[in-house]
């Protein structure tokens, strides 16, 4: 299943139109294939798409710039999110509303909110402009790209360890975690003079080495143990880090993000009533697929599966070797006891022919003979029961009884002598089992 991933740009303003609009656009075909990287307008993004040939079972997902989102720590009443999972969130987005209003720097109704974490334990909350996403992702759906998912660029656990220096050389940004800002510090004083840093969450501010300063003064630590850069900013961002960083391109990076299990498509989102347990599976199949965490587990059900074949097509061919064994056997019995039997079709019929014709030459009886098979039913049947009738024919008994009608105990007992015996009617047939 391929994948489109569009990025929603973050330079237009809520006022602005979605038509004129560049997307930044990832298509990963799943085939091994590099993925397909390019920037244009909604026109072209759906001529390349339909170029590409991916549309079918494709998985659309949305991804928001890191800065477009400010988060928050929240303690949410216990039962909160589980009551609101799945019924449209107005009750929980009503308590978001009532604990977030003294932090949000706009109004509750003008941000989209979304909820990330397990219920009755604190969670973060993401928050951004609503007009401006909400507008991105009504003018894409309309277009027929409805997204599986809308995910964040960047989440605060992903950016424990690992800071992100991303853009262009003329406009590079830094992406990092933050912690709660000190007691002593005012907001005005938290907050450094390149950009707006939260609380508590994720920080993205254009790169300069004022911004990277404030940022270790304010952590109180050195750089994070993993620094990555996208090649655009490498050398930037070796000479403020003072190392020369990981490097990882812009499309593998992104595709990175889409992996994330963190949703915010919710409450009042254009796609977010769509089926959310279709949205969680398909989630899921893709990262059984193609997260790395799950290599391992993928070697091993491919190991498996190939033992299982090989195991199968090992049985297979010793059992067709056995059968063609005995039958080999069966022919060679065959020509050796009736040698004026020039050819070999059916050796286990041939053979009880040929020994029923010995049978009748040497006068002795055989199975389905008429005395053998009345001599069976006299002493199965009970007292009292008479024959009124009998018919033999070709080793096939016929008798029509009186004073007995159906009876299992009379008919399991021919059986066990190597019989086969029905009813039809009041009359019972009688004949040997071939073997």
């Amino acid at each position: 299943m391929a994948m489109l991933l569009v990025v929603l740009p973050a330079g237009l303003s809520a006022g602005g139109s979605p038509s004129e609009a560049l997307y930044e656009y990832v298509v990963d075909r799943m085939d091994g294939s590099e993925p397909l990287h390019a920037q244009g307008g909604v026109e072209e993004l759906l001529a390349r798409r339909a170029a590409t040939k991916v549309a079918e079972g494709e998985e659309v997902v949305f991804l928001v710039p890191a800065q477009s989102l400010s988060w928050y720590r929240v303690a949410l009443p216990k039962g909160s999110v589980r009551r609101s999972a799945d019924r449209g969130g107005a009750r929980l987005r009503a308590v978001l509303d009532g604990i977030l209003e003294d932090h949000l720097l706009d109004d509750g109704p003008q941000l989209h909110l979304a909820v990330h974490g397990a219920p009755d334990v604190p969670v973060w909350v993401s928050a951004c402009d609503k007009a401006w996403l909400h507008g991105h992702v009504r003018w894409l759906c309309d277009l027929g790209l409805r997204p599986a998912r809308v995910v964040p660029e960047c989440t605060p656990p992903a950016l424990s360890d690992t800071l992100f220096v991303v853009g262009t050389e003329d406009d590079p940004w830094l992406i990092a975690a933050t912690s709660p800002a000190p007691a002593a510090q005012s907001p005005e004083e938290a907050a450094p003079a390149t950009g707006v840093a939260h609380d508590e969450g994720v920080l993205a501010v254009p790169l300069s080495a004022g911004a990277l300063a404030w940022w270790t003064e304010r952590e109180g630590m050195a750089l994070p143990p993993q620094c990555v850069a996208e090649p655009a900013v490498a050398q930037v961002a070796e000479r403020l880090l003072g190392k020369p960083p990981a490097l990882r391109q812009r499309p593998h990076r992104l595709l990175d993000a889409a992996q994330t299990s963190w949703d915010l498509a919710q409450f009042d989102l254009p796609c977010a009533r769509q089926d959310r347990r279709w949205a969680r599976c398909t989630t899921l199949a893709r990262a059984l697929l193609r997260s790395p965490a799950w290599r391992p587990a993928r070697a091993a059900a491919v190991a498996v599966l190939c033992c299982t074949l090989v195991g199968i097509v090992a049985t297979a061919l010793h059992a067709r070797s056995a059968l063609q064994a005995q039958r080999a056997a069966l022919r060679s019995l065959l020509t050796q006891t009736f040698p004026h039997i020039p050819v070999v079709v059916d050796a286990p019929a041939q053979m009880e022919r040929e020994l029923a014709a010995l049978q009748r030459a040497s006068g002795a009886l055989s199975a389905g003979d008429l005395e053998p098979l009345l001599a069976a039913m006299a002493e199965t049947l009970p007292l009292g029961v008479t024959l009124s009738a009998v018919d033999y024919d070709s080793g096939t008994l016929r008798v029509l009884t009186s004073g007995m009608a159906a009876n299992a105990g009379v008919q399991a007992a021919l059986e066990r002598k190597g019989l086969r015996v029905r009813q039809e009617g009041s009359h019972w047939i009688v004949e040997a089992v071939r073997k």
